[in-house]
């Protein structure tokens, strides 16, 4: 009975699983559609400048995103620089740690 109950948990896990990896593309392509559906005015009303200027100014409807991109950017090479080493380091420190079981 138990190894029935094992079979019919693990089959079902499996279908589940499988469902999961089926529907994934399909949720980041409605997240993607949702995402540029969205923004069609802003980009319509700001064209490319939207990504390449500097002017913020929401009373006259103008939305430049060159600082926030580059701040994002800025901002993600400092963790990078930092998490890299810091990783590496941990990771030559546990090494000799490593039983054959892992």
């Amino acid at each position: 009975m138990q190894i029935l109950l094992k079979k019919i948990s693990q089959n079902a896990f499996r279908k589940l699983s499988f469902l999961g990896c089926l529907l994934l593309p399909v949720l980041v392509l409605l997240i993607g559609y949702f995402l540029f559906h969205e923004s069609l005015p802003v980009w319509k009303n700001n064209g490319f400048e939207l990504i390449t200027s500097t002017n913020w100014d929401p009373n006259n409807n103008h939305f430049g995103g060159l600082t926030a991109l580059l701040g994002t950017l800025v901002s993600s090479l400092i963790a990078l620089f930092i998490a890299i080493p810091l990783s590496l380091l941990a990771a030559c420190f546990l090494a000799p740690l490593k039983t054959a079981e892992i």
